[in-house]
């Protein structure tokens, strides 16, 4: 394992360890979106080649969000969501109102054309 390269200040040393939130393209390195079309449209499947889970944090969220583009519109198709555990332990745990918390990180993005 590295040292992390993070420096958050000049005097001072980071003492964390690179993550989602600082070096999102880190684990985005891991990630294969595959794009398959079938008869009735198509699936999307989402491969993690890092050597550990995706979700190895207990609150961790992931997100799939997939628009579709066709005849010039756009339309939101339903978003999947993968959770480790129950996203209300973030009120039990006080943490509820961390905007942080609540905000996600773009690990990976795909754009596909289907001619």
């Amino acid at each position: 394992m590295l040292p992390t390269t993070i420096r958050q200040s000049k005097t001072h040393a980071f003492h964390g360890f690179s993550g989602v939130r600082n070096a999102p393209e880190m684990l985005a390195d891991h990630i294969n979106i595959v794009y398959k079309k079938s008869t009735n449209g198509f699936e999307i499947t989402v491969h993690n080649k890092a050597p550990h889970n995706l979700l190895t944090h207990p609150l961790r969220v992931v997100q799939l969000k997939t628009t579709l583009k066709r005849e010039g519109k756009s339309e939101i198709l339903k978003t999947e969501t993968f959770v480790t555990v129950n996203p209300k332990a973030l009120e039990q745990l006080g943490l509820k109102d961390e905007k942080e918390l609540g905000s996600f990180t773009v690990l990976k993005s795909k754009y596909v054309k289907v001619q």
